[in-house]
C-alpha cells in the first residue's frame, strides 16, 4: 500500500510485496530493511522458481528459490524499532526475457501503530544486493566475478497518517418563530478497524536438574496467549535430542522423526494450554530439549515462542558386586553369586 491511515493508537497490519523488473545473472545475498516507523512481522516467497517446474512465471529458470518462511527470530521483536538489513539469503532467478516482469518475489507482512496525534509519518522498505546501494533506481550493468547483470528496483515509501475522531456538524437556519426547529444534520468519516493480534509465549520445565543414562525425565510445556486477539489453530512442536528414547506424551500429541507435535487449537487471550511428555535418557552428552508454539497468525513477539531446557547427564553408577544392578550392593547379590557358582561346578 502507498498510504494507511486509522484512529490514534491503533495498531494496523498491512502487507507489501515486492516485485523484481529484471535480472540478468544469479545474485545472492540479497537483503530487505523496514523503516523505524514499520515492525516487520513476516515475509514469504511466491512460487517455487526452477527450470523443471510447471507453475513458474516466463522467463525465470536456475534457482532453488524454495516456497519457505523468510523469518529470523534472532532479529525479529527488536524493542519497538524495526529489523534492520534482514538477510534473506537466496539466490535470485534468472530473467531471460527483457521487460517479461515485473516478478512477485515475496509478499512482507508488517504492523504500525497510527501517531496519538493527527498528522502522519513515513517508513521506507528498502530492498537491495551486496554489490550496489539502495535508495535510489538502477538501471546499469554492474560487474561481478566476470559476469554482469542487470537489476531494477526502487524503495517504496509508506505513509502513515492519524486521521482525527469523527466530528458532528451542526446545522440551523434562522427563521421566524413560525418555523419549526432547526434540524441538526450530524457528519462523520467511519474510521479503518485495526487487525488484533495475538501474542503466543511457551514456557518448559523438566522434572530434574540432573539425570542418569538409563532414567525417565518428564517435561511440561505451558502455551499461553498474552492476547488481545484469540489466537487460532495453535500448534506446539518438542524437538528431542538423538539421545532421548520417547515413551509418553499428553492426549493428542504424536510423535516422528525426533519431533512431537501437539495441536492445541484455538486458544483465547489469557487461557493457559498444558502439556508433558516423558523420554528416557540413553545418553549423558547433549541433552537440550526445544519446543517452539506457532499459530495461524503471525505473532507480533516472536522472541517468546520458543522455550529451552539443558539437562545435566551422568552416566549410570555399576559396580562388578552389584550382580541384580539394583544400585545396592546387599546379601541378594550373594546369594546371585553362590547360584551362578554352583551352575558352574555342575
Amino acid at each position: 500500500p502507498e498510504s494507511i491511515s486509522g484512529s490514534p493508537g491503533e495498531v494496523v497490519q498491512f502487507e507489501a510485496t515486492v516485485q523484481l523488473t529484471r535480472v540478468d545473472m544469479d545474485v545472492q545475498g540479497w537483503s530487505l530493511s523496514v523503516g523505524s516507523d514499520c515492525h516487520f512481522l513476516d515475509a514469504t516467497t511466491q512460487g517455487t522458481v526452477g527450470a523443471d517446474v510447471n507453475d513458474n512465471p516466463p522467463g525465470l529458470r536456475n534457482t532453488g528459490f524454495e516456497n519457505t518462511q523468510l523469518v529470523d527470530p534472532n532479529l525479529n521483536g527488536q524493542g519497538e524499532g524495526a529489523v534492520s538489513a534482514l538477510v534473506l539469503s537466496f539466490t535470485m532467478p534468472i530473467v531471460l526475457e527483457s521487460g517479461g516482469g515485473p516478478y512477485t518475489l515475496l509478499k512482507m507482512t508488517l504492523s504500525t501503530t497510527i501517531p496519538d496525534t493527527p498528522g502522519s509519518s513515513t517508513c521506507t522498505i528498502s530492498f537491495k544486493d551486496g554489490l550496489q546501494g539502495s535508495g535510489q533506481p538502477v538501471d546499469n550493468v554492474i560487474t561481478s566475478g566476470g559476469q554482469s547483470f542487470i537489476a531494477d528496483f526502487v524503495d517504496a515509501t509508506i505513509e502513515i497518517s492519524s486521521a482525527p475522531e469523527p466530528t458532528a456538524t451542526f446545522t440551523s437556519t434562522p427563521t421566524p418563530t413560525s418555523t419549526p426547529t432547526p434540524t441538526l444534520t450530524p457528519t462523520s468519516t467511519p474510521l479503518p478497524t485495526a487487525m488484533s493480534v495475538a501474542d503466543l509465549q511457551v514456557e518448559m520445565t523438566a522434572s530434574a536438574n540432573t539425570i542418569r543414562v538409563g532414567e525417565d525425565l518428564t517435561y511440561t510445556m505451558e502455551v499461553r496467549n498474552l492476547g488481545p486477539a484469540t489466537a487460532n489453530d495453535v500448534v506446539l512442536e518438542d524437538h528431542f535430542p538423538s539421545r532421548f528414547f520417547f515413551l509418553s506424551a499428553s492426549p493428542g500429541c504424536s510423535y516422528s522423526g525426533g519431533v512431537l507435535t501437539c495441536p492445541v487449537g484455538a486458544l483465547s487471550a489469557s487461557m493457559v494450554q498444558s502439556l508433558t511428555a516423558t523420554v528416557r535418557v540413553l545418553s549423558p552428552i547433549n541433552l537440550c530439549n526445544t519446543a517452539q508454539v506457532y499459530a495461524e497468525e503471525p505473532d507480533p513477539n516472536p522472541k517468546n515462542n520458543t522455550a529451552q531446557v539443558v539437562t545435566l547427564g551422568t552416566a549410570s553408577l555399576f559396580h562388578p558386586a552389584d550382580i541384580n544392578e539394583d544400585g545396592e550392593i546387599d546379601a541378594i547379590d550373594q546369594l546371585e553369586l553362590l547360584r551362578a557358582w554352583k551352575l558352574d561346578l555342575e
